[in-house]
């Protein structure tokens, strides 16, 4: 059926085309259980599909698409950031809640809905869409192995996954990102631009800047990155991590990012600094993969957002995969202690 799937798709799309060089068709589908400590335990099935489509022009140009039909499926909806005074969504234990009263932004000029766009041609790339930052892009993130259903190891309030500004999460952006990277040898540089609410207003724009180096040095898969990350009038971010990947399976890794915020910030009224420091552990046996990462949030040296990620995959073969994940929550802003958990546990499938 896949391959049936894959060529009626690709006839249909180079029937008018004749330059289309590849559309390919992808998926995968999770099925389990999920709850915690303020959550009841319930179902947990998701599916998400996703085209690709690439082509390479004459002069050896390569350009290509995705669009991500989960992200794309009333991506113009009506939503609330629920931020419970911590640095985005991760850090605040934040939620988007959505109305699906809107149609899939991925096919309006002037709004993203899970769909990137790239042009490369020798070692720079030019991203626009639902892509990462240069600070995302180029400063590793501490979930170094295993992977959960309902994402327990990279959602704690303690985990730094690199994007508080994209979205809007800190202010108004509208999450379409251009970025054009560049690499040389071992060397990644790399430039993004995220525009404020369909480019209303380019003083508020967010910019950011990356390096990372990759490398084996003495055996040991080294990656290296550290980025700068700002938005006028509101506030930056500098951010660090380095990991490494021995031989036996062990990887290790450890971040930290400081933040400034400014006085007049309509974000987080009130806070002026923070930082944040993580560090990771993964290991990696035939089929097991475990990993495990602990952070914590210091804002204006009083308040805190720390927590832990567990995450343990079981490869089956096939596509075929068994997930376990479980966080520990802990809060304390203005003299209030909050603490959860969550969990989740089943099984996901890659088509």
């Amino acid at each position: 059926m896949k391959k049936l799937l894959l060529a009626s798709t690709a006839l249909v799309a180079t029937a008018g085309v004749a330059s289309a060089q590849d559309i390919a068709l992808s998926g995968m589908a999770e099925m389990g259980i999920f709850g915690g400590s303020d959550t009841d335990t319930q179902y947990f099935t998701d599916v998400d599909v996703t085209f690709t489509m690439s082509g390479e022009a004459d002069n050896g140009l390569t350009f290509g698409a995705s669009i991500d039909l989960d992200e794309s499926d009333g991506s113009n909806s009506t939503c609330t950031i629920v931020d419970a005074a911590g640095l985005g969504d991760n850090a605040a234990g934040g939620t988007d809640i959505c109305v699906s009263n809107g149609a899939s932004g991925a096919f309006g000029a002037a709004t993203q809905g899970g769909e990137s766009i790239f042009v490369s041609f020798g070692g720079a790339t030019l991203t626009m869409g639902d892509t990462d930052g240069a600070l995302d892009a180029r400063v590793p993130e501490m979930a170094l192995a295993g992977g959960s259903l309902a994402d327990d190891e990279t959602t704690h309030v303690g985990f730094d996954a690199g994007e508080a500004f994209e979205g809007g999460l800190l202010n108004d952006g509208d999450g379409q990102i251009a970025r054009f990277d560049y690499a040389f040898g071992a060397v990644t540089a790399s430039f993004s631009a995220e525009q404020e609410m369909n480019g209303a207003d380019d003083s508020d724009d967010i910019y950011a800047v990356g390096l990372s180096y990759a490398t084996n040095l003495s055996g040991v898969d080294l990656n290296a990155g550290i980025g700068y990350q700002a938005q006028e009038d509101e506030a930056e971010v500098v951010s660090v991590a380095v990991t490494g990947g021995f031989a036996n399976g062990l990887s290790l890794g450890l971040t930290y990012s400081s933040w400034n915020l400014d006085d007049n910030n309509t974000s987080l009224p009130g806070v002026d600094d923070a930082n944040h420091v993580g560090v990771g552990i993964g290991y990696e046996m035939n089929a097991l993969a475990v990993g495990l990462n602990y952070g914590i949030y210091t804002v204006d040296e009083d308040d805190t957002l720390e927590g832990y990620g567990l995450a343990a995959t079981y490869d089956l073969g096939g596509g075929f995969e068994l997930r376990a994940g479980y966080s520990y929550n802990e809060t304390d802003i203005g003299g209030t202690e909050d603490d959860f958990d969550t969990f989740s546990l089943g099984a996901r499938m890659n088509f």
